[in-house]
């Protein structure tokens, strides 16, 4: 086999190298024109199956609708990994809300307000390890802890299982966290919102909503302010 393969897929004509090939199937194709490789498939779809074999990461245009084509496509490939993860959402649409809330009342634990954080996993197959995945270096370099002194009950919401302080990423890793579809805890750095602002827009999310009040309550809890910002993205294979 020469240092560079040919394929023709449908219309679309693609040169890849034969480790790259040899990812593939065996016997999906037909030779033509002497040394070029042909599949009577759809070569846009086949463009994000080349992406994967090459970096094992694809992203995905907010209007992207082919998810079930696209898994057709790598069933066909024998690209089984690929498959996976479109069988827990990849290149289906995810929804998150972020509200950033300021407590009425100091901290049991710092003698001040600092900030309640709320994340809201509005789609189903909650993943929050992927949410973070592009910016949890910087995440992690700040504290958490608990932002009520008891248990919530009855909400679906995740608190801090620490006593103390943790990060993010330890939460997330050491306690299992994807059974529920929200997840709440305070900070005292101020920072952390615009580190989760910033890191959504980096990570393919687009800003959906963006809305402001004053004198809320959550959870039955006062706060003297909430920003909630609602985020969407097509899930990515990372």
């Amino acid at each position: 086999m020469s240092e560079v393969v040919t394929l023709q897929i449908g219309e679309s004509r693609f040169q890849v190298s034969p480790a790259t090939f040899n990812q593939l199937k065996p016997g999906v194709f037909t030779i033509i024109e002497g040394d070029t490789y042909y599949a009577d498939r759809d070569g846009d779809i086949f463009k994000y199956i080349l992406k994967y074999l090459r970096h094992k990461t694809i992203s995905f245009p907010n209007d992207f609708n082919d998810s079930e084509l696209l898994m057709e496509e790598a069933e066909f490939y024998g690209v089984s990994d690929l498959q996976e993860h479109f069988e827990s959402g990849a290149g289906k649409p995810e929804r998150v809300s972020l509200k950033i809330m300021i407590p009425e009342e100091k901290h049991h634990d710092y003698g001040k307000p600092g900030i309640d954080i709320l994340l809201n996993w509005a789609t189903s197959h909650v993943d929050w390890e992927t949410l973070v995945e592009g910016f949890k270096d910087r995440l992690n370099s700040f504290t958490i802890c608990k932002c009520n002194e008891h248990e919530i009950f009855g909400f679906n919401i995740a608190q801090v299982s620490f006593g103390g302080e943790t990060t993010f990423g330890e939460e997330i890793r050491c306690h299992n966290k994807d059974f529920y579809s929200q997840f709440a805890f305070h900070v005292n750095n101020g920072n952390v919102p615009s580190t989760f602002i910033n890191g959504f827009l980096t990570s393919g999310f687009t800003l959906v909503k963006d809305k402001s009040s004053t004198n809320v309550t959550v959870f039955e809890k006062d706060y003297k302010s909430v920003r909630e910002l609602v985020y969407q993205r097509m899930k990515p294979v990372i």
